[in-house]
């Protein structure tokens, strides 16, 4: 399984920003987190369904964004929960020696456009959040 942060350029002053602001870092923080995890899950379910064999794996797919904070560092978990039948997960996306990795699996959580929707996502929240906290 995957863990999601927010990592973008100029993060520390825009967090500065929303706190002079008003707005409540860490609901801020955790709305930012559970937004990049919906705009990757429908892709990641997407690749999945084509390796419906039993169901398993695909019901491991974490569906329900849950923020963990550790200290001041937040983390949301994207992908499949592997102590819940999500192992196989690890064999399509990476490949077998006499299976091929699932390059749209791999992709669906690894890849550049789910790194953009992620940042994109984010971005929005934040931004968002910031401009209406100053207009």
């Amino acid at each position: 399984m995957a863990r999601m942060k927010i990592e973008m350029q100029g993060f520390e002053e825009l967090m500065d920003r929303l706190q002079k602001a008003g707005a409540e870092i860490h609901d801020v923080t955790e709305k930012a987190l559970e937004e990049a995890h919906k705009a990757v899950t429908p892709d990641i379910e997407t690749a999945i369904a084509k390796h419906h064999l039993t169901g398993e794996t695909q019901g491991s797919l974490t569906k329900d964004a849950e923020v963990e904070w550790s200290g001041l560092e937040a983390a949301v978990k994207v992908g499949f929960r592997i102590k819940d039948g999500g192992l196989p997960s690890i064999f399509l996306m990476y490949g077998t020696p006499k299976m091929s990795p699932d390059k749209s699996l791999y992709n669906a959580i690894y890849g550049g456009a789910a790194k953009r929707k992620i940042k994109e996502a984010q971005e929005e929240v934040l931004f968002n959040e910031l401009w209406g906290k100053t207009l």
